[in-house]
């Protein structure tokens, strides 16, 4: 508590995290609103895996200390949760408009090669003497 609220001594009793530690919530039974789960109606999942009550983590995942798992409770019978995406919509679209830049810089650069084809050919090439005395080209052959 003093680690989230340094000031700890100024917070009043009508604060949620006071009235939570204090365990003085009050519940409406006629308005059952909450989303809260009972050992008796959820399972974990952790991995696409569904974790059998009475087994430790270290039966399905080993005894790694340094790994960081995410583990979610779902009510039984709803299946695996739903992946979360790998990477959040924002730099989703960032990625994607970067890809889209570079694929219009790559057609622009193409379409100007195209232009420059007459470069690529045999009598463009500045090598193409050499290639002939030493016989490396089609062009002239030597009979002996």
């Amino acid at each position: 508590m003093m680690m989230a609220y340094p000031g700890f001594h100024g917070l009043g009793q009508w604060e949620p995290i006071w009235v939570i530690l204090e365990n003085q919530e009050e519940f409406d039974e006629k308005m059952n609103l909450t989303d809260d789960l009972s050992v008796d109606n959820c399972t974990l999942w952790c991995v696409n895996k569904e974790l059998q009550f009475g087994k430790t983590l270290a039966d399905y995942f080993g005894k790694n200390e340094k790994s960081k798992m995410v583990i979610k409770a779902v009510k039984k019978g709803g299946g695996a949760p739903q992946r979360e995406p790998v990477v959040d919509p924002e730099t989703h679209k960032k990625m994607l408009a970067y890809y889209h830049q570079k694929n219009e810089e790559a057609k622009k650069l193409a379409e100007a090669d195209e232009g420059d084809q007459y470069m690529n050919s045999a009598w463009a090439s500045n090598k193409q003497m050499k290639a002939q005395l030493h016989g490396m080209s089609d062009s002239t052959k030597f009979k002996f």
